[in-house]
């Protein structure tokens, strides 16, 4: 059972070694190991308000949903929310990064991404989202808002702080 939101989370890193090819630079393994462990959180987030959802009807939508029970699925978001927030902050201290221009304040921007990871787990957790958890990303106005200021910080950082400390 724990294979099938591990070939999901598997896939996305298959799409970050295309977007590596596709833009002809190597992925790192730190941002590889970003992008399983955020797709680890989803899945089993999402697996864990389908069980909260559908309750005993749980296993008639997916056959895999039976082998899994609230606590498992609590203690698994849990985990892999913790790991992606602690590799995302190696990520920003990875030599690569920090040897570019403007690198060492990468750092800073964990800050959005703790406050993404505990504002979903908030929208899961308390205020019960009726809708798939992954749709939360597009239609919650303040983790919306914590994205945008992600990118921001970040294009700042990459882009245009680069071009003022040279």
């Amino acid at each position: 059972m724990l294979l099938d939101v591990i070939t999901i989370a598997a896939g996305f890193v298959v799409r970050v070694w295309a977007g590596g090819v596709a833009i002809a630079v190597a992925p790192s393994q730190w941002l590889q190991l970003c992008a399983f462990l955020l797709a680890l959180f989803l899945g089993f987030s999402k697996r864990q308000q389908e069980k909260y959802l559908l309750q005993e009807k749980a296993s008639s939508h997916r056959d895999v949903l039976e082998d899994y029970n609230r606590m498992l699925l609590d203690q698994l978001t849990f985990t892999c929310g913790v790991l992606t927030i602690v590799f995302y902050g190696i990520y920003t201290l990875s030599a690569p990064l920090v040897k570019r221009p403007g690198g060492s304040f990468l750092i800073y921007s964990i800050v959005f991404v703790i406050y993404g990871i505990f504002r979903y787990l908030y929208l899961i957790y308390v205020k019960r989202m009726k809708e798939d958890p992954a749709d939360l990303l597009f239609t919650d106005k303040p983790f919306l808002i914590n994205i945008m200021m992600w990118l921001l910080y970040n294009f700042i950082f990459i882009y245009h702080l680069k071009n003022i400390l040279k």
